[in-house]
């Protein structure tokens, strides 16, 4: 059981031990422009979750420079990615980076096939070729 002095001192202490808790890391997202609002909510609430509730002047600024990332991402290619980088020095809120990455073609096969079941091409993966072949007699 605490006592009134340790229950007092509680609030205070969370304080501080937010106030220096040091967070960093990437998040990345499919760069679609329909979905800005989703990807700026579950930035807000990733970011909210370690003590830093945006302001809406600074939730509006983000919006806009996701909107044009995004926006920017999906016109080179619809398998680009929204990288959101961010680190939380002490005491200084949060400082972040928008920006776009192209996914090589390694990854992109890496992505689709952790998603598919064995076989990866389906149990006659050569059955075009056949018919190719068969049509050149």
């Amino acid at each position: 059981m605490k006592t009134r002095r340790e229950a007092a001192l509680h609030p205070a202490i969370i304080r501080v031990v937010d106030r220096r808790t040091v967070m960093d890391g990437s998040i990345e997202f499919p760069a679609l422009p329909a979905l800005a609002d989703h990807i700026l909510q579950r930035i807000v609430d990733c970011v909210a979750g370690f003590g830093h509730v945006f302001s809406r002047e600074e939730t509006g600024a983000l919006r806009d420079l996701l909107v044009r990332a995004l926006a920017q991402g999906y016109e080179v290619s619809s398998e680009s990615r929204l990288v959101f980088q961010f680190k939380t020095p002490p005491g200084k809120g949060v400082e972040y980076n928008v920006g776009i990455r192209q996914l090589t073609m390694e990854e992109r096969y890496e992505i689709w096939s952790s998603m598919r079941k064995p076989p990866l091409f389906g149990k006659l993966p050569d059955a075009r070729v056949m018919d190719a072949a068969a049509e050149l007699g």
